[in-house]
């Protein structure tokens, strides 16, 4: 058997809370990506949770969940427990980042460098 271990990628996620509560404000409020999800018919918001329209089929977000866009756009549900497990918080401006977070984002794109001095 093979062990893997997911890649550092950086997602965007919205709490479904929000989505929700922030309804008709959304022009404002929201991430702009879920505004187009809104207003492409991909993210429906109910009045306590969303549906979303992904290529699995249709898929339910409630209350405490989290609503994320994946590496390709594509738009799924997600308990907060496995994100929690499964993402950590990321500065939104890369001048703010951890050095781990900085090297990691280098070793993605293949610009980190290593020898006597780096780190």
């Amino acid at each position: 058997m093979a062990l893997y271990r997911k890649r550092p990628v950086v997602i965007e996620a919205v709490p479904v809370s929000d989505l929700v509560a922030e309804l008709f404000q959304r022009q404002q409020l929201w991430p702009g990506w879920a505004v187009e999800a809104f207003e492409s018919g991909v993210l429906q918001v109910g009045e306590h949770s969303v549906q979303i329209k992904t290529l699995e089929g249709e898929m339910v977000g409630e209350g405490s969940d989290w609503i994320i866009r994946g590496v390709k756009g594509e738009l799924y549900p997600c308990k907060p427990d496995i994100l929690a497990a499964t993402y950590e918080a990321v500065a939104a401006d890369p001048s703010d980042a951890s050095p781990a977070a900085k090297l990691a984002d280098e070793m993605r794109r293949g610009t980190a460098r290593f020898g006597s001095g780096d780190r």
